[in-house]
């Protein structure tokens, strides 16, 4: 008989992250806006004591998962923002964050390169709605092998009290 098994529980994990480093705003327009980061940075992975991933190898019939461990990171960072305006009523934005591990308290040796992609594009329909696609996705392979994929479609509406 299957049976269920929770690899995480909510907030699991949990990705802290800091970084110093140089930061350029150069001169934008309406139409494109840019906004660069580089800089080196440390993150936290903490995770539960029952916490496990997928690591699956499709050559063998049983699932494999792993352990998560609580895990110290430090490297480098580039943080890149590009935002513009398509027409009056139409917005995009694209957040691009890439991490590249130099060292770690891992057992495993340091050589992560984490990727953190969001972008949408928005359309105000009125004065008080708009409609949104969000596009996400994550690659920390410390944590899960496969590529992270999210979309979304979000219909806003709002008012005002006073």
């Amino acid at each position: 008989m299957p049976r269920k098994l929770e690899l995480t529980r909510s907030f699991e994990p949990l990705v802290l992250a800091q970084n110093a480093g140089l930061f350029a705003n150069p001169p934008g327009s309406d139409l494109v806006s840019l906004k660069a980061k580089l800089g080196l940075g440390m993150q936290e992975i903490i995770v539960g004591d029952d916490a496990f991933s997928l690591q699956d190898d499709d050559a063998t019939p049983e699932l494999e998962i792993r352990q998560l461990d609580d895990v110290v990171q430090g490297g480098g960072v580039l943080d890149v923002n590009l935002a513009g305006r398509i027409a009056q009523n139409i917005t995009w934005k694209v957040d691009t964050s890439i991490f590249l591990e130099a060292f770690t308290d891992s057992k495993i040796k340091a050589n992560a390169f984490n990727l953190d992609v969001h972008g949408g594009l928005s359309v105000k329909l009125a004065k008080w709605a708009s409609l949104d696609y969000v596009l996400m996705v994550k690659r920390v392979p410390r944590i899960a092998s496969d590529w992270q994929v999210q979309n979304g479609v979000i219909l806003t509406a709002g008012f005002n009290l006073l």
